[in-house]
C-alpha cells in the first residue's frame, strides 16, 4: 500500500540454494535478479519472435546470492548462462563477481546482458510497450 517509499526484505528461514528456478529443458539458463525481470525478459523475447520456453530462467532474489546459482549448475547441464542483472552499481558489480564463479564451477560460456540505458529488463518491456512495438526486436536481450 507504500506508494511513495520502496520496501524489500526477506522473509525469515529463506532458503538461498534454490531461488525462483522455471526449467523448460534447455541449455541456456538466463538468470535475473527478480521474478518480475525474468517474465519481463520472457515478454521480450515474444515480442521479438523468440520462443521463450527455449531457455531455463532463474529469479535470485537480489542480485548477491550465489548459492542459487550454485545449486542450479550442479544440477543442470547449461551451455550459456546468461547474466540480465539490473544496470545499476549492484547488478554490474554481482555480474563482474557471478561471472568468475559460474567460470569456477561450470563449463559454460557467461556472457552480461545489460538493459541497455534502462534500470533494469522490465523498465525495458514498459519502454517497447509504449512505443511502437516493431522496435522490440532492437531493443530485446541479445540471447
Amino acid at each position: 500500500t507504500n506508494t511513495y517509499k520502496k520496501f524489500v526484505a526477506d522473509a525469515f528461514g529463506c532458503d538461498y540454494s534454490y531461488g525462483l528456478f522455471l526449467p523448460n529443458g534447455g541449455d541456456r539458463l538466463i538468470v535475473t535478479e527478480s521474478a518480475i525481470d525474468a517474465m519481463s525478459v520472457m515478454n521480450l523475447l515474444e515480442i521479438g519472435g523468440t520462443d521463450h520456453k527455449a531457455y531455463d530462467y532463474l529469479a535470485l532474489s537480489g542480485c548477491g546470492k550465489t548459492e542459487v546459482i550454485e545449486t542450479h549448475l550442479r544440477n543442470h547441464y547449461y551451455r550459456i548462462v546468461d547474466l540480465c542483472l539490473d544496470n545499476d552499481e549492484a547488478g554490474r558489480k554481482a555480474a563482474k563477481a557471478l561471472s568468475v564463479r559460474i567460470k569456477e564451477i561450470s563449463k559454460a560460456a557467461v556472457y552480461t546482458e545489460l538493459p541497455g540505458n534502462e534500470k533494469d529488463y522490465n523498465d525495458v518491456l514498459k519502454q517497447v510497450k509504449s512505443a511502437n512495438i516493431t522496435k522490440a526486436k532492437e531493443l530485446q536481450p541479445e540471447l
